[in-house]
């Protein structure tokens, strides 16, 4: 039942909605009976030559299964949003080309503070910063 289980929530996590169709249970079994039907062969390998090639298929069956799932994961991640360049914001904002992170960080604060009226609580929010990292910040890049 437990071996059951697992199946079953290793196939519905691979799977883009979640759900395991029977089709999907039918393919799983058709594909592990055809490696199963190549496994215990006698090849005319030595013990050690034949276990060394059943770790290296299990490695390269291991390294196509990771790649699915990062292929899955990438898939599935929200898209990047781009940072405007100066000449599609109208020229307002500042370009990061040639600068710094610490001047980066100096202008998104000083952005911060300049779109929330100069209240911090509202910088902090707009940054994703606590306040208490807006206030360090301040000090630390001689903002008032």
């Amino acid at each position: 039942v437990r071996q059951l289980r697992n199946f079953v929530a290793s196939m519905a996590a691979l799977q883009p909605d979640g759900e395991v169709s029977a089709g999907d249970v039918e393919q799983y079994i058709s594909e592990q009976a055809i490696e199963q039907r190549n496994l215990p062969v006698v090849t005319g390998h030595t013990q050690e030559e034949a276990g060394h090639e059943l770790i290296y298929h299990a490695l390269l069956q291991l390294g196509n299964e990771v790649k699915m799932l990062r292929d899955l994961i990438l898939s599935n991640l929200p898209v990047r949003h781009e940072f405007e360049t100066e000449s599609e914001a109208g020229g307002a904002s500042p370009s990061f080309s040639d600068k710094t992170l610490k001047d980066i960080e100096k202008v998104m604060i000083e952005t911060a503070l300049q779109e929330s009226g100069g209240n911090r609580k509202k910088a902090a929010q707009k940054l994703g910063i606590g306040e208490r990292t807006l206030y360090r910040k301040l000090k630390e890049h001689n903002l008032s």
